[in-house]
């Protein structure tokens, strides 16, 4: 059962470009690392792909049924080891029904290396396993290069090789072992275009209960520049009066 997020309700085409470029690497069974400064919009990006039902049909073709995407949250891990991530990639599996059996942490690094390769091994040789970890920035720092050497392994192991990995980090990561050969080259996720950040406030003035017209739209995307989280800040600081969209934007900015 894949996860349902608030990213399954945007449009088709939201963030086209870098959602293209993650795609058309899990196409051709690469990996990617997605990067980008806070507040960006990165596991925006990452939970539409997971979760909107057009995105699969529509970059992946005639592959799309041949694909299983596994959502990895690093952000609710509590200590975001090897044995913690792993284990948690284990869960998804058997809970999204990809995979059967159970991992424990307390097998240690070596038992839970195993019993997720014996996961693995067990899914359907044809379905391509796209395994996506988000929010990944504090676990990437306390791992080493094995960690990585061995999701390179796991991938091999498959007999299609049919296993890729998404990263979503702040900066790019500085080791990643033998699983770089894997890698494409990283996307970076920037400030909203125009046509994305008019519906990213459109979604706002829904959730806040009030009505922009185009000129105060224009004026909210001009003065953030397109930034996600400054974006939201504005609209909320306009719908409660705190900024008057009325000003020229150098005044509006200046608010």
């Amino acid at each position: 059962m894949a996860p349902i997020y608030k990213e399954a309700n945007f449009p088709p085409d939201y963030r086209e470009a870098q959602v293209r470029q993650i795609m058309d690497a899990v196409y051709r069974l690469r990996s990617i690392g997605i990067t980008g400064l806070a507040g960006m919009g990165k596991s925006n990006v990452v939970r539409f792909i997971v979760s909107h039902p057009q995105v699969r049909a529509r970059y992946l073709k005639e592959r799309a049924d041949d694909y299983a995407f596994v959502h990895v949250d690093c952000a609710g891990l509590a200590r975001g080891d090897e044995a913690e991530i792993l284990g948690e990639i284990a869960a998804q599996l058997r809970y999204e029904g990809i995979a059967a059996g159970d991992v424990h942490l307390s097998q240690g690094h070596r038992g839970v290396r195993r019993a997720l390769k014996e996961q693995v091994l067990g899914v359907e040789p044809g379905l391509n396993l796209v395994l996506v970890l988000d929010y990944f920035d504090e676990a990437a720092a306390g791992l080493d290069k094995a960690f990585f050497n061995y999701l390179f392994y796991l991938r091999n192991a498959r007999p299609q090789g049919n296993l890729s990995y998404i990263f979503a980090t702040r900066r790019p990561m500085g080791h990643s072992g033998e699983l770089q050969e894997l890698l494409d080259d990283g996307c970076v996720v920037g400030p909203l275009g125009y046509e994305d950040a008019i519906e990213s406030i459109r979604r706002d003035e829904a959730r806040l209960g009030c009505a922009f017209d185009a000129t105060q739209r224009e004026r909210l995307f001009v003065c953030t520049g397109g930034h996600p989280g400054f974006l939201k800040n504005a609209t909320e600081l306009s719908s409660s009066g705190r900024v008057d969209l009325s000003l020229s934007d150098e005044q509006v900015a200046r608010q």
